[in-house]
């Protein structure tokens, strides 16, 4: 049979009151014992105190304690046993006889366990079995010490009325240890059911989860571990429907990517078939382009593909990113000139080295400055430049108009996204682009974010960690 958490946590619970419940009882019982004993001590030692004067009045300062002697009753009516037969002689008490004990005498049997010797420790009369480190007080007449009085301890509870007193103490104790085990066990089973309830909640919504409900949520009703795993649980669903979101629509995305330049080349191929259109060189050109729209593509989602999985090649040293920013916009010279652009450098003559794959960088500085060449108007104009910042290489590429949006700045390093209008699909652009860079840069612990430019268009700008104690690149 398979037993429930919440069986189990009510039943640790509980387990852990009746081992408490026990412990202190037992506890209690043993202290209530050894207390009790000493609390009888206690009184009789008080006793001996008040004794102390009065066996002082038989002391005879001319015979001494003989008197005491040949009339052993008044020691008897002394100590608290009043008419008390006994033998003759003080040599005849018997320890613990019974002719020693009339029917009244004081609950904790002091009288009895009371024994008298002279100055020098000598036995006169009393107990006479009492040990010698037992409690005792001086008789003092005179200022002079006579003898001492002796109390043997009680080892044990000896009268009736003692033991009725504490087998009641011993009872009282286990009866509330019953009732404190049994309120125990009920909130043992209400707190498994308060700990548990939303656990149960969050099984459940994590089955709905699996089946496929993305949706599924749970409420978070307390601020403490239950409530903040509530909390995880649902910035988990959240982030998988997410991602499952992102998915379908990368799909979505793609398929329409391919649908357009595979449509053409259908059409195109038709055209041919029928005779619409002669195979010439012209065609062939439109259909290599075609070609090559979709060979681009699929080499950007495939390099998104491994730059999202980590697995994109690295081969790192320490190089110059200033000089390698020069040398590709050197590269773009004939693409600004072919769209009627100017290209400033601002790069400084230090050098800002950096630990990274230099041909990651190429593409994606390329891949910057392509951006901004297809998306520039004619006569405007780009500026690439590059400046230290404490430990950072901050690199700066930004065009003229037409610009971004400010709204649509945080979306334009996802994948497909497009401006509307000037930046489009008819530019010849994936989409993929600015998603690769966001990769490469992130893959260098750096930073790229993009902002309106003072030159009326777009800036983007990219930070790097400049490489500890760098050696100048030759």
């Amino acid at each position: 049979m398979r037993i429930s958490i919440k069986h189990k946590l009510a039943a640790a619970i509980l387990a852990a009151s009746v081992a408490a419940t026990a412990a202190i009882g037992i506890a209690t019982q043993y202290g209530f014992r050894n207390s009790f004993l000493d609390y009888l001590n206690e009184q009789g030692t008080a006793r001996l105190e008040s004794l102390a004067p009065r066996i002082a009045g038989l002391y005879d300062r001319t015979t001494g304690w003989d008197a005491l002697r040949q009339q052993p009753k008044t020691w008897f009516d002394a100590v608290g046993i009043p008419g008390g037969p006994g033998p003759a002689t003080p040599a005849e008490f018997p320890a613990g006889d019974a002719s020693f004990a009339p029917g009244d005498i004081d609950v904790t049997g002091t009288a009895l366990r009371i024994a008298l010797t002279d100055a020098n420790g000598q036995f006169l009369i009393g107990y006479p079995d009492f040990p010698r480190d037992a409690p005792h007080r001086a008789v003092i007449v005179a200022a002079q010490t006579v003898g001492w009085l002796y109390l043997a301890p009680l080892t044990q509870v000896g009268t009736v009325a003692e033991r009725h007193f504490q087998q009641r103490q011993v009872l009282l104790t286990w009866s509330i240890g019953v009732i404190a085990v049994a309120a125990a066990a009920l909130i043992a089973l209400a707190l498994a059911h308060t700990f548990l309830t939303p656990i149960q909640g969050i099984a459940h919504a994590a089955r709905q989860l699996a089946a496929g409900n993305l949706g599924a949520r749970v409420q978070a009703t307390s601020r403490d571990e239950i409530g903040q795993l509530a909390a995880d649980f649902n910035l988990l669903a959240q982030a998988l429907e997410k991602t499952e979101s992102t998915r379908r629509n990368l799909m979505a995305d793609i398929s329409h990517e391919f649908r357009t330049p595979l449509a053409v080349l259908r059409a195109e191929l038709e055209a041919m078939e029928d005779g619409v259109r002669t195979l010439s060189r012209e065609s062939l050109h439109s259909l290599l382009a075609e070609v090559h729209t979709l060979s681009k593509l699929v080499g950007d989602v495939h390099d998104l593909a491994i730059a999202d999985l980590g697995a994109l090649s690295y081969r790192r040293a320490n190089v110059n990113v200033g000089e390698i920013l020069r040398t590709c916009a050197t590269a773009f010279q004939t693409r600004f000139e072919q769209r009627d652009l100017r290209a400033r450098l601002d790069i400084p003559a230090e050098e800002l080295i950096v630990f990274a794959d230099e041909g990651r960088l190429q593409q994606l500085f390329s891949n910057l400055l392509e951006n901004s060449v297809r998306h520039t108007d004619a006569g405007g104009e780009v500026l690439a430049s590059a400046r230290r910042a404490n430990d950072q290489a901050i690199i700066v590429i930004e065009d003229s108009a037409p610009g971004v949006p400010e709204n649509v700045l945080p979306r334009l390093f996802e994948r497909f996204f497009r401006v509307d209008a000037s930046r489009s699909r008819a530019t010849g652009g994936s989409g993929l682009g600015m998603a690769i860079c966001r990769g490469i840069v992130e893959a260098h612990a750096g930073r790229i974010g993009a902002t309106p430019a003072t030159l009326g268009g777009l800036r983007i700008e990219v930070q790097l960690p400049l490489a500890p104690a760098a050696e100048p690149v030759a």
